[in-house]
């Protein structure tokens, strides 16, 4: 696989793959998305790339939604990955997994239940949107049956614009968090 460093100049992203090639892209035409923990950038129609996450060397960030949000802003391009805005208790659907799920806990400390009927290797993006804070507004996933990292129920979000990636594992039969 390819080491994939990323660069933000002005009005292009210059990208460097195994720092064997640099292509210049314009932040107009360029996309990216996420699946899988897979990062692809487009430009227009054309691949640039699809690497896993783990070997986006630059710009370094926590999470693969963290890394994806951060390109996001600096192509300031709307529509890689679409939203959908939730508040209070809320149950997932596996078709959520096509979406950045921002989860509203303005109301106070909230439960995210995940899906009973859930298929194997989906991934599921939450992200607080300013109001989680520990104690008070914390934002809480039920694994609705299953377990979550060996646990019933975990604290998910307790910090402001925190996210997380939750993940159900084939091999574990369990949620994973990431």
């Amino acid at each position: 696989m390819a080491k994939v460093r990323i660069k933000n100049i002005g009005d292009y992203l210059f990208v460097s793959l195994d720092n064997k090639s640099v292509s210049k892209h314009s932040k107009e035409n360029v996309s990216f998305s996420v699946e899988n923990h897979t990062l692809k950038m487009l430009d227009s129609d054309t691949e640039v790339f699809s690497e896993s996450t783990k070997d986006i060397i630059e710009p370094k960030e926590v999470s693969p939604l963290d890394l994806m949000i951060l390109l996001e802003g600096y192509i300031n391009t709307p529509g890689a990955m679409e939203e959908k805005q939730v508040s209070g208790d809320y149950t997932l659907t596996n078709s959520d997994a096509n979406y950045l799920i921002l989860w509203d806990l303005s109301g106070g400390s909230a439960t995210m239940k995940l899906p009973p009927d859930a298929q194997a290797g989906l991934t599921w993006k939450v992200k607080d949107i300013g109001y989680a804070s520990a104690g008070s507004n914390e934002g809480t996933v039920s694994g609705n049956g299953r377990n979550i990292e060996g646990v019933a129920t975990a604290p998910v979000i307790d910090t402001p614009y925190e996210a997380r990636w939750m993940y159900l594992s084939e091999t574990l039969g369990e949620y994973l968090f990431e």
